[in-house]
This record gives structure tokens, C-alpha cells and sequence, in this order.
């Protein structure tokens, strides 16, 4: 992403890991051998969302195309 739109693709890319964790890395379903494992993956996928929204909170930042047309105008 070189930041154009990047607070939509990070809310939309959030959303769909979250989506994913809950169905794929369901935890709480899996056998006790694998629990531990499927844990580990949907707190990992717990982190990228919390990563996309920082960047949905405070944007791509100043060198981000986002920035630049908001300059422009």
C-alpha cells in the first residue's frame, strides 16, 4: 500500500482477518491437542488487527500519497 486510501484498506483488511481468526483458528472448538497451536494463530491475527487499526486511528502518515493530495487541494 503506498497509503492512498490506506484507513479504508486497513478497516476492510481488519474486518476480514478478524473473519478469518473467528473461522479458521477457532480455539475454543479445537481438540486439546491443537488448541494450543489455534490459540497462538488467532491472538497472532488479534495483533495484525490491532496493527490496521492504528493505521485506520492516525493514517499512512505524511509521506503517503493520502497526504499528498490532501496538500494539493
Amino acid at each position: 500500500m503506498a497509503g492512498l486510501l490506506a484507513r479504508w484498506a486497513a478497516l476492510v483488511l481488519a474486518a476480514y482477518t478478524l473473519a478469518l481468526g473467528l473461522i479458521f483458528h477457532a480455539y475454543w472448538l479445537a481438540p486439546a491437542a491443537d488448541a494450543r497451536f489455534e490459540r497462538i494463530i488467532f491472538f497472532n491475527h488479534l495483533s495484525i488487527i490491532g496493527g490496521m487499526l492504528a493505521i485506520v486511528a492516525f493514517g499512512a502518515g505524511c509521506l503517503s500519497l493520502d497526504a499528498l493530495m490532501r496538500r494539493k487541494s
